[in-house]
């Protein structure tokens, strides 16, 4: 089974408006009018530094593992 979780993810705080105007899709953040779409959205690497993070998400959408493959703050979860 090929790995499901090397892709870029992408944030953003909660409550924040997510821009699904792609057919109801995220338009890439890394795109030339991504950050414009969707200011609040941000890779990874952008909030990995915080001291404290409470990363939600739907079950399913692969958190857990993720953060089991990134270190955070120089500390393995």
């Amino acid at each position: 089974m090929a790995d499901q979780t090397n892709w870029k993810r992408f944030w953003c705080p909660r409550g924040a408006n997510i821009n699904l105007s792609d057919g109801g899709y995220l338009s890439d953040p890394d795109s030339k009018w991504g950050h414009i779409l969707n200011p609040k959205v941000v890779p990874f690497e952008s909030i990995d530094k915080i001291p404290c993070l409470a990363l939600l998400g739907e079950p399913g959408i692969v958190v857990k593992h993720v953060l089991c493959k990134k270190p955070l703050h120089g500390y393995l979860v």
